[in-house]
């Protein structure tokens, strides 16, 4: 079975699937086999609710590595949202019929082989995206997705390194804005665990050197000088923590001494309370999965110079959130593009 090494949501670790769950190497029927021909793309425009159509390209590697793009596209004359990334592990059912994709968020997503060149999207209850098929393509398309990797930084004879976990593999550090705090990161220990966001890059083969992946580092999110591939990295519960706001819209939030952060803190029962910065305040939500919903939002009436602007953007901010992401002891939330609205950090109950 396929040892799948996972992006650490509550964990860094490699899982062992189902024992249904085998490599490709099984041997499928031959007019359903996807391993005698990658890479491969299949693309297709899907329902959408809100959208014209979401466009959906799927990318197979040999090396069981998929990279998944989903578009928005918002009118009749193509005009297209921020795309929405996945990079993971995919698998192919022993029977060769199913084809199983997990991310290295822990999403997952099934497609049924109807042949070498056709996928079709399944869910877990009957949908018009179910009727749908992903038509392989005749070439690859140049995908760049941004991702968020844990592993080790390390110099070789290639040069700088980032060992991924989740990939299973070696990635060449391409260059970006975050390198130096990556070089940095990696002080606290040859072991140190580090996570990184980035954009993932498709090198172009040398006489040297076949073809490899790179990464470009925007930023270093955390170091674990104590985790490893191998050992979990504890998340923090979404529930009933105390998540301290420390960066909005991009912007790194000073922390005032004397002066209490803006937090939130979602309850078990669908309710959201907080503080703002100067006023309390609840509201509701509703979650779904990584789907994730604010709503009915209220605050105290309290006067504080210089806080309107903060709380507005905070507002807004919640108002437009659509997802979550977990990191250890970080919470991201986005909007329905992918974009990172706030971010927070788990801190201690306050007495």
């Amino acid at each position: 079975m396929l040892r799948l090494s996972m992006k650490p949501r509550g964990r860094v670790a490699v899982v062992t699937l189902l024992s249904s769950w085998l490599l490709a190497c099984a041997t499928p029927p031959d007019e359903r086999s996807l391993v005698e021909r990658l890479p491969a793309e299949f693309a297709a425009d899907l329902p959408c609710d809100d959208c014209v159509a979401l466009r959906e390209q799927l990318q197979l590697r040999p090396d069981h590595v998929f990279i998944r793009r989903q578009v928005r596209l918002e009118n009749s004359v193509g005009a297209q949202g921020q795309p929405s990334d996945a990079v993971g592990r995919w698998l192919v059912s022993a029977d060769g019929y199913t084809l199983l994709l997990e991310s290295v968020e822990g999403e997952r997503w099934r497609y049924a082989i109807d042949s070498a060149t056709r996928l079709r999207p399944l869910s877990e209850q009957p949908a018009a995206a179910d009727s749908v098929t992903l038509k392989r393509t005749s070439r690859l398309s140049r995908i760049e997705p941004q991702v968020t990797l844990w592993g080790y930084y390390r110099t070789g004879d290639d040069g700088q390194l980032f060992a991924a976990c989740e990939l299973e593999r070696d990635l060449i550090v391409a260059g970006g804005r975050g390198v130096e705090a990556l070089q940095q990161a990696a002080a606290a220990g040859p072991e140190a665990l580090v996570a990184v966001e980035g954009r993932l890059l498709v090198l172009l083969a040398t006489t040297e050197q076949p073809r490899r992946d790179g990464l470009v580092v925007s930023r270093v999110l955390q170091v674990q000088p104590e985790a490893s591939c191998d050992m979990p990295v504890t998340n923090q519960p979404l529930l009933e923590t105390r998540w301290e706001l420390i960066e909005l819209e991009g912007q790194p939030l000073a922390e005032v001494p004397g002066q209490a952060q803006p937090y939130i803190q979602f309850q078990p029962d669908g309710r959201l309370v907080g503080f703002t910065g100067c006023n309390q305040m609840m509201g509701s939500y509703r979650r779904d999965g990584s789907g994730l919903t604010i709503s009915q939002l209220a605050a105290t009436r309290r006067a504080c110079p210089g806080s309107a602007v903060l709380e507005l953007l905070f507002s807004d901010a919640l108002n437009g959130t659509r997802r979550w992401h977990l990191l250890g002891d970080m919470l991201e939330l986005r909007d329905g593009e992918e974009r990172r609205l706030a971010r927070f950090r788990a801190t201690p109950e306050q007495p």
